[in-house]
């Protein structure tokens, strides 16, 4: 009886041992289980195939700003321009046509004398400059009347002898018109009136006056 108990046992033995023997092979030679095919995998095994790529979506645009008018550029306006003969742009200025100017006429008290000055000749410049320019302030701040000194013995002035036929210191009553002569009168009568002061200067006066009446 314990012969045929352990002739099973050893049998049971051998049993388990092959059994755990012939598992253990299967499982080293089951093959591990294939990765899953990816997209790039699929792509590359197969010909032909167009690989897809998630594309991002767009993000939202955030809402603008509300613009204030201020901050809106406005459009400027067209600049108006006038081009001349050669098309360059000229200035879209309006010139006012240029108003003639009124011819400047003057009466001038005019004192002729040399280098030589005696106390006479000093006395009949002085009267005769006393007598313009206390008789027309006014007339002289506008430039309506003027009194002159001139030395006819200086080279510049030599002409007035011939101008005037002057033959004598004496005083000379000019219209100019834009400083030409346009008519004149000798005062020979300064000699004669020297001596007596209120009558040269009115009689100095009374020429000026007289030519007056065109200015």
């Amino acid at each position: 009886m314990r012969a045929k108990y352990l002739t099973a046992a050893l049998l049971a033995s051998f049993v388990v041992v092959a059994l755990v023997t012939i598992g253990r092979d299967a499982l080293r030679a089951t093959p591990p289980p294939a990765p899953a095919a990816t997209s790039a995998s699929v792509a590359a095994a197969v010909p032909g195939t167009v690989l897809q790529t998630a594309k991002p979506e767009p993000a939202s645009p955030a809402p603008a700003a509300q613009a204030s008018p201020r901050d809106v550029p406005q459009p400027r306006p067209a600049a108006t321009e006038r081009r001349g003969a050669a098309g360059r742009p000229a200035a879209n200025v309006e010139v006012a046509a240029a108003t003639p100017r009124a011819p400047e006429r003057r009466v001038v008290a005019t004192y002729f004398h040399g280098d030589v000055r005696c106390a006479t000749c000093l006395k009949l410049e002085a009267y005769a400059k006393e007598a313009v320019e206390s008789a027309f302030p006014e007339a002289i701040a506008r430039g309506e009347v003027e009194f002159r000194a001139v030395n006819v013995d200086r080279p510049e002035n030599r002409h007035f002898i011939e101008d005037f036929q002057l033959t004598n210191k004496t005083v000379v009553v000019t219209e100019e018109l834009d400083g030409k002569v346009e008519r004149h009168v000798k005062l020979d009568d300064v000699w004669r009136l020297v001596g007596n002061h209120d009558a040269y200067l009115l009689y100095v006066q009374d020429a000026v006056r007289a030519y007056r009446e065109h200015v």
